[in-house]
């Protein structure tokens, strides 16, 4: 068996503008769970290359504190981090991008496809 063979081949990094996925694994937002806390036991552990926050509303998240929210708060460490926003109109949209501006998000996952009978009380989701 040569050397080669015996080579495993990284994934290669993923390069989206100005965001360098490396490695190229995401961890997927999940209701009650992808809060600070997680998000900090998961860079310890390493092997992600973007974060995600949990779903959140785009009509509320311009006026949440993001030094007390739950959702919102945020270590130095947990970069790249994905914002995950639930609408049902594209009024809240400007706004709410406004907002990430400001909260420095990485990135922005906007879910239009959540099966969650809570998410479809909202008008959004699928």
């Amino acid at each position: 068996m040569n050397s080669e063979t015996n080579m495993q081949t990284q994934p290669q990094a993923i390069q989206i503008r100005d965001l360098l996925i490396d490695p190229p694994l995401l961890l997927a937002p999940m209701a009650g769970l992808t809060h600070s806390a997680l998000r900090r036991i998961m860079i310890d552990f390493g092997g992600v290359g973007l974060l995600s926050t949990e779903m959140l509303s785009a009509k509320r998240l311009p006026t949440e504190n993001p030094r007390i929210s739950p959702y919102l708060i945020r270590s130095e460490r947990e970069s790249p981090l994905s914002y995950q926003l639930m609408t049902s109109t594209d009024r809240e949209i400007g706004r709410v991008i406004d907002a990430l501006h400001a909260f420095k998000a990485d990135a922005v996952d906007l879910n239009m496809g959540c099966s969650s009978t809570a998410v479809g009380k909202f008008g959004a989701g699928i």
